[in-house]
C-alpha cells in the first residue's frame, strides 16, 4: 500500500494505525501537495445493503461541520476493491490519552483551555445536527497551529452514525448493541438511546474529570462500568484530588455534566462553555502569544494591588528557588512569591517601577529625569499594547481566512467526490459515461487547486506581516527594559525617603524581590 496512488489522487506515505473501523494512512494529495489522513474502511461495510446510501448521506453531513477544533472530512470515495475511504484533515499532534499517560493530570488553566475548546466544538456540531457519540481522550488531539500551542482537534465527528452500530467497537448490553467507549458513556446511551445530543455532554464531563484527576470518574470491567454509570454517584474532582485544590466551580460543572438524568445536566454545550468561563483560572492559559501578553498585562495590573511583602521582608527563606517558578500562579503564600507565565516577571517589574516612580513624584520628589522617563515609559507601554493588538488582529484575520477558504475547498472536493463516485458506479453497471462528466471533474480539480494556491499566498502574506509586528514588539520591549532599568536606578537614589508613605516602602520591597526573580529566571534560562 505504501507508495501506491489511490483513486488517482492520494499517494500513500505511511500507515498511521488501524482499529475496528479500518486502517488509517498518511497520504499526500497529488494535486494540492498537502498531507492528509485517509481512513479506509473494512470491506465488510461495503457488503451491507444499506451502507452505501447511509455512508454517503452521513459523510455529507459530517463534511458540513466546519470548525477549527473539528478535524475536517474533505471528501470520500471507493477503491477498486470496493472499500470506502474518507479523506480527512491530518491532525499531527498528541492525543489527550497519550498526554495524560505521559504527564499525569493537566494544570487547571490548561485543562480549562482544552475543555472550553471541546465544548465550543460540540456546540457547533450539535447545531448542525451531528452527535459524536464516542468522545474520549483518544479522539482528542492537541496540535500546534500557526504559532499557537494546545489547539484542540476532535477526531471522528459523525463517524459513529456513519459506521455504528455494526462494527467491532460496539458494546454488548442486555438491551442490545450500542456504540461507544464504556468509561465515557451516558446512562441513556447504555440503554440504547444514541439520538440525544446530551450524551456528548456526559462524555465531556467524564473527560473533564480525567483531565484534572488523571483517571475517569469510573473504572473497572465493562459490567462494573455500566453499573456505575447507571447507579453510582460520581465523586467530585476535588474530593478525588484534594492536593490539587480544584475550585468548587469546576466540581459544579463536572458533576452537572455527569447527572444520571439528562434533564438535570446542562442542556447544551454552549451552557457548558459559559460555565467553564466562570471557573477561576479560566483564560490564564492562552495558546496565542499575543493574547497571552494582553491578558497577562491586564491580570498583572489587577493582581499587583494584592501583592505585598511579608512583615519581615523578602529573603532567601521565602524565595522560590525551584525551576518551575514560572509555572505556578502568582500568589503570596507565607511570604513566597511565585509567578505564572514565562515573561510575566519582567512585565510585573515594569509595572512596579512605574508605580514606584509615580509614588515618589506624588510624595514630592523633584527629579526631571524621573518625570521624563515616566512619560517615555507610559508611551512605550501604549506602543506595546498597540502592537499586541495588531498581532492579535492578524491572527484573527488568518483564522477567518483559513476557515472560509477551507470551507470552500471542502465543498468543491466533496462535489468532486460525488461526481467521481457516480462515474465509478455507472462504470460498474456498464453504463455509458457522459463526456461532459469528465470535463466537470477536471474543472472542479482546477478550481480546488486555484483555491488552495490563493489561500496559501494570502496566509503567507499575513504571516509576513505578523513576523514584522513581532520584530517591532521586540524592539519596543528592549527599549522598555532599558528605560525601566534606568528608572529603577534613579528611584533607588531617592530611597529610603524620609517620612515616606508605606506604599513606597512596599513598592520598593516588591521591586527588589522582582529584580531577584527576574535575575534568577535569566540564570535558569542560561
Amino acid at each position: 500500500m505504501v507508495g501506491a496512488t489511490l483513486d488517482g489522487r492520494y499517494r500513500v506515505l505511511r500507515k498511521l494505525g488501524e482499529g475496528g473501523m479500518g486502517e488509517v494512512y498518511l497520504v499526500e494529495h497529488v494535486a494540492l501537495g498537502r498531507q492528509e489522513a485517509l481512513k479506509i474502511l473494512h470491506a465488510a461495510y461495503a457488503s451491507a445493503p444499506t451502507f452505501v446510501s447511509r455512508f454517503r448521506r452521513e459523510a455529507r453531513a459530517t463534511n458540513r461541520v466546519q470548525h477549527p477544533s473539528i478535524v475536517s472530512v474533505h471528501d470520500f470515495g471507493r477503491l477498486p476493491d470496493g472499500r470506502f475511504y474518507l479523506s480527512m484533515e491530518y491532525a499531527d499532534g498528541e492525543s489527550l490519552h497519550r498526554l495524560l499517560a505521559r504527564t499525569g493530570p493537566l494544570a487547571l488553566p490548561r485543562a480549562l483551555h482544552v475543555l472550553h475548546q471541546l465544548a465550543v466544538a460540540v456546540e457547533h456540531a450539535h447545531g448542525h445536527g451531528v452527535i459524536h457519540r464516542d468522545l474520549k481522550p483518544d479522539n482528542l488531539v492537541l496540535v500546534e497551529h500557526r504559532g499557537r500551542a494546545d489547539v484542540l482537534k476532535v477526531l471522528d465527528f459523525g463517524m459513529a452514525k456513519i459506521i455504528a452500530p455494526d462494527h467491532q467497537e460496539t458494546l454488548q448490553t442486555r438491551r442490545g448493541e450500542v456504540f461507544g467507549t464504556p468509561q465515557y458513556m451516558a446512562p441513556e446511551q447504555l440503554n440504547g438511546d444514541m439520538t440525544d445530543p446530551r450524551i456528548d455532554l456526559y462524555a465531556l464531563g467524564c473527560i473533564a474529570f480525567e483531565l484534572v484527576v488523571g483517571a475517569p470518574p469510573f473504572t473497572g470491567r465493562n459490567l462494573e462500568l455500566m453499573d456505575a454509570h447507571l447507579r453510582r454517584a460520581p465523586d467530585a474532582p476535588s474530593a478525588r484530588k484534594p492536593d490539587a485544590r480544584l475550585p468548587r466551580e469546576l466540581d459544579d460543572v463536572v458533576l452537572r455534566c455527569l447527572e444520571k438524568d439528562a434533564d438535570r445536566r446542562f442542556q447544551s454545550a454552549r451552557e457548558v462553555a459559559a460555565a467553564l468561563e466562570r471557573v477561576p483560572g479560566f483564560g490564564t492559559h492562552a495558546a496565542s502569544v499575543a493574547r497571552r501578553r494582553l491578558d497577562s498585562a491586564r491580570a498583572a495590573t489587577l493582581r499587583l494591588a494584592t501583592i505585598a511583602p511579608p512583615p519581615s521582608g523578602f529573603d532567601e527563606a521565602t524565595a522560590t528557588s525551584q525551576p518551575q517558578w514560572v509555572q505556578a500562579p502568582l500568589t503570596v503564600d507565607g511570604g513566597a512569591l511565585t509567578l505564572l507565565e514565562p515573561g510575566e516577571p519582567a512585565m510585573l517589574l515594569r509595572l512596579t517601577v512605574r508605580e514606584l516612580v509615580e509614588a515618589l513624584l506624588d510624595a514630592g520628589v523633584r527629579d526631571l529625569q524621573l518625570a521624563v522617563g515616566l512619560g517615555s515609559l507610559k508611551e512605550m507601554e501604549d506602543d506595546l499594547l498597540r502592537v499586541d493588538s495588531e498581532i492579535a488582529a492578524l491572527e484573527a484575520h488568518s483564522d477567518e481566512l483559513e476557515r472560509s477558504a477551507r470551507a470552500r475547498e471542502d465543498s468543491l472536493r466533496f462535489a468532486l467526490g460525488e461526481l467521481a463516485f457516480e462515474r465509478q458506479q455507472a462504470q460498474a453497471r456498464g453504463e455509458r459515461i457522459p463526456p461532459q462528466l469528465g470535463q466537470q471533474l477536471r474543472d472542479l480539480e482546477q478550481r480546488i487547486a486555484r483555491n488552495s494556491r490563493e489561500r496559501t499566498q494570502q496566509l503567507e502574506a499575513l504571516t509576513d506581516r505578523s513576523i514584522e509586528r513581532v520584530a517591532a514588539r521586540a524592539g519596543v520591549e528592549e527599549r522598555l527594559d532599558a528605560t525601566c532599568a534606568r528608572l529603577a536606578s534613579l528611584a533607588a537614589g531617592h530611597l529610603p525617603l524620609e517620612r515616606a508613605p508605606l506604599a513606597i516602602a512596599t513598592l520598593a520591597a516588591r521591586l527588589e524581590r522582582l529584580q531577584h526573580v527576574v535575575a534568577r529566571g535569566a540564570e535558569n534560562a542560561g
